[in-house]
């Protein structure tokens, strides 16, 4: 009985070796691809290593900055927490990671907490300051809104326009006959797919309504690339589009067209204040700064459909939470 009990011991010592083995190579695999930025790929072997090894702090710290990354914010939460449990010093800006978190979370009072205890201990000057202090004013404004809730009824707008691939921000003119929005479905400009979640690059698609149907989305290959082109906004007269390009870290671009009358898309080309008109160019780039590498402008990850919202009348309100901005991080 003795002898029975040492071999499985024995045996027992061995497997967790093996796992403990085997997780090691797991985290140090992610770790290449975390460093690559390729959070999708890290992600799935963090997870993959925490089953065996879920104490490791250095991989619950990336596996919450990973989940950060992608659609899926709100799972970053409890990754962030065991972090900090285990390692209250394993990252600068852990407590604002945190923070954002619990923010994702609509968990408001405890991400201003998080905040707040970071500020504590950082110099006012720092240029992290003033994002932390944006953020505690989006939690006060989730704080209000979320005592005065709206009742809206959500319809999906159809299978014409969405596609088993993510469909999203889309952006319609004054009189709700053009809308543009921002797919990663099959076909895109250059067929790629993007290195880091394995997904098509985005491209922008243009439909029309008439008689109360919506014509098949046609794609923006006028300016498309074969990088990640989304749309931001549309003027209420429908021949000015803002677009974001993952170029320099991302930039905003502005496209001069007439999307209400149908006509052919022209191009307007601005370069150091001279101005081309009439030939298909690189659209307008808005603004060139070091800031806006810091802005993610639509949260391309998330595999969803396009809904319209219908919002209870109320004097004096949007009737609907405001959308938080996302911040592109550098770890390490």
């Amino acid at each position: 009985m003795k002898k029975a009990i040492r071999v499985f011991l024995v045996v027992l010592l061995a497997v967790a070796v093996v796992q403990a083995q085997s997780a090691k190579r797991l985290f140090k695999e992610a770790d290449g691809y975390f460093e690559e930025k390729l959070y999708t790929q890290a992600l799935d072997l963090y997870l993959q290593g925490l089953k065996s090894d879920p104490e490791n702090p250095k991989a619950n710290f990336q596996a919450g900055i990973c989940y950060l990354e992608t659609a899926y914010k709100e799972k970053s939460l409890p990754y962030l927490k065991k972090a900090l449990q285990l390692k209250p010093d394993i990252h600068a800006q852990l407590l604002v990671f945190l923070g954002e978190a619990y923010q994702y979370n609509h968990q408001f009072p405890e991400a201003i907490k998080q905040y707040e205890a970071f500020l504590k201990n950082v110099d006012k000057n720092e240029p992290v300051t003033a994002h932390v202090n944006r953020k505690i004013y989006e939690c006060h404004n989730g704080i209000r809104y979320l005592k005065d809730p709206v009742k809206a009824k959500i319809d999906n707008i159809g299978s014409v326009i969405n596609s088993k691939y993510a469909d999203f921000a889309p952006v319609i003119s004054a009189n709700e006959a053009v809308l543009v929005f921002t797919s990663r479905r099959e076909g895109s400009t250059g067929g790629e797919m993007a290195p880091e979640d394995n997904q098509f690059f985005e491209d922008m698609y243009i439909t029309y309504k008439g008689n109360g149907t919506w014509t098949v989305p046609r794609n923006l290959k006028e300016i498309n690339t074969d990088q990640h082109d989304a749309c931001v906004a549309l003027s209420p007269d429908g021949k000015q589009l803002f677009i974001y390009r993952d170029k320099n870290g991302g930039d905003l671009y502005s496209s001069n067209f007439d999307a209400v009358k149908r006509r052919r898309l022209v191009l307007v080309e601005f370069r150091r204040g001279e101005q081309r008109v009439g030939q298909a160019a690189e659209p307008r780039r808005q603004r060139e700064h070091e800031a806006l590498r810091t802005f993610d402008f639509h949260d391309c990850r998330r595999q969803h459909d396009i809904f319209f919202q219908q919002p209870a009348r109320r004097r004096g309100r949007a009737g609907h939470l405001p959308q938080h901005q996302n911040t592109r991080r550098q770890v390490g």
